[in-house]
């Protein structure tokens, strides 16, 4: 490999943001209640990052670690501002991903120069520890010190001991064809291994999540369409568990982060179906990774920035909410479809823990129908209650809404949790009716174009003037 060494060098830069010291390695212990404040703090942008910077690794003391895509000096905010904790430049062109062990030693895919880079913690020197074919577009390391690389444009995922850069990996999952049968893959992304050593890869062309448990070839769908319909994938590309095994996923298509629950999944961070550069939009997310305290930190690459989400509750106690929309779960794809001439109800079942603290709830309402670019209070025509909707009859134009309910606890700190459900209002088509209060229905032997004409009786119900009149007849041959 190397001629395309020689080709261009690019001397990138390793950033790591001090964020605070704890206990766990990437996996923190959450519980089912936990949930994430919906706005994002942008920890470095464009204009420290580059362009298309999709690496990211939290180590066991909370540092961030990014490989910048394109850009040779590197400063990432951490929460007080500028800290720059460490720099250090290697031979790499364009990463992909990267890892940090529990020592603290950081592996670089550098898969254009043919290989896996190790920088040993404190040291500015580093080795190539695996050879590969390709870019790795997720890199892990498991408790045995085995690299795992998992390579988009082979459809595998190899694996090999550090300590031999001659031995040649072993393909673990994948057999170098794109397909979607459960031995294969199409275009892995982030991967994951747990401590049973299950290897979790995200299957971004065949739109799912695989597991592959150990010295197992087979894989088996633990997220996508066959598991839950409600939360179906487009092109997963990062993958983490916590220390309760629950799972979460970076659905780029989507342009969210969802996480398994105990039974299905649920959205976690960028849930307006749209993709954006707001604090609480993403734009091609990429990688994910927790720090100790539970944290969530995002590589945003359509925004060119890292996002870092913080953990706003993790106890089933008082500040546990659970809201059920009586809609059941929608989505911008799969909106509930009303008529606009009917009255619709939207009613939300609000579970909670400590009654005694007060609640309030609060409803807005987007059009989304070019994208929900911005949340406005309900108009007058709808009549709304705590946790209830009554939209009238012709209240809305055609096009897709989205209605979200905010729920606040009052407590010395606030906790709020926010669900959205969609709606399509589709026209309701004119009724032609021939006959005073009767629909009448025209048969003929032959085909023919019919003309429908004004009449006495027929109407338009989206039409509040509604009163049509039609007669329908053949065409003059």
């Amino acid at each position: 490999m190397s001629h395309i060494k020689s080709f261009m060098t690019w001397f990138l830069t390793l950033v790591i943001i001090n964020q605070a010291f704890g206990v766990s390695f990437h996996q923190p212990n959450l519980s089912a209640c936990a949930f994430w404040n919906s706005n994002g703090i942008t920890l470095a942008d464009n204009n420290t990052l580059g362009t298309w910077t999709q690496s990211l690794s939290v180590d066991i003391n909370s540092k961030v670690y990014v490989a910048p895509h394109t850009k040779i000096n590197v400063l990432v905010r951490s929460n007080n501002g500028i800290d720059l904790t460490q720099n250090i430049s290697g031979d790499w062109r364009w990463p992909l991903s990267l890892f940090v062990t529990r020592n603290n030693d950081i592996y670089v895919d550098n898969g254009w120069s043919g290989g896996v880079d190790k920088w040993v913690a404190n040291t500015n020197s580093s080795d190539t520890v695996m050879n590969v074919s390709a870019q790795c577009s997720g890199l892990f390391v498991d408790s045995r010190n085995i690299v795992y690389c998992s390579m988009r444009s082979r459809h595998i995922v190899v694996a090999g001991p550090t300590n031999n850069s001659l031995t040649q990996p072993m393909t673990v999952a994948g057999n170098g064809t794109a397909g979607e049968a459960a031995h294969m893959l199409n275009q892995p992304y982030g991967i994951f291994v747990d401590s049973e050593l299950n290897l979790y890869v995200a299957d971004c062309g065949n739109d799912r999540v695989q597991k592959f448990q150990y010295n197992n070839s087979i894989g088996t769908t633990v997220a996508g369409k066959v598991v839950d319909s409600n939360y179906q994938l487009k092109c997963p590309v990062g993958v983490t568990l916590d220390a309760n095994g629950f799972l979460f996923i970076v659905d780029r298509g989507n342009h969210r982060i969802i996480g398994r629950k105990p039974v299905g999944f649920r959205c976690v961070a960028g849930c307006l179906e749209s993709r954006g550069s707001t604090p609480d939009k993403l734009y091609r997310p990429t990688a994910i990774a927790f720090d100790s305290y539970g944290n969530i930190f995002v590589s945003d690459v359509g925004n060119n920035r890292i996002q870092k989400f913080n953990l706003g509750n993790n106890t089933c106690g008082c500040g546990y909410i659970d809201i059920s929309m009586s809609t059941g779960i929608t989505t911008s794809i799969t909106p509930l479809p009303v008529r606009r001439s009917q009255d619709f109800y939207i009613s939300a079942t609000i579970n909670r823990h400590c009654e005694n603290l007060s609640m309030t709830t609060d409803w807005t309402i987007a059009n989304c129908t070019g994208g929900c670019s911005s949340w406005k209070p309900l108009p007058a025509s709808i009549v709304k209650r705590s946790n209830e909707l009554l939209v009238r009859a012709r209240a809305l134009e055609y096009g897709l809404y989205a209605f979200n309910l905010t729920v606040t606890i009052v407590e010395t700190t606030p906790i709020r949790k926010s669900e959205i459900t969609y709606v399509m209002v589709n026209p309701s088509g004119i009724t032609a009716n021939l006959i005073k209060l009767g629909t009448s229905m025209v048969t003929h032997g032959f085909q023919h174009d019919l003309i429908l004409d004004p009449g006495q009786y027929s109407g338009d119900p989206d039409d509040e003037n509604d009163k049509l009149n039609a007669t329908v007849s053949l065409p003059i041959l």
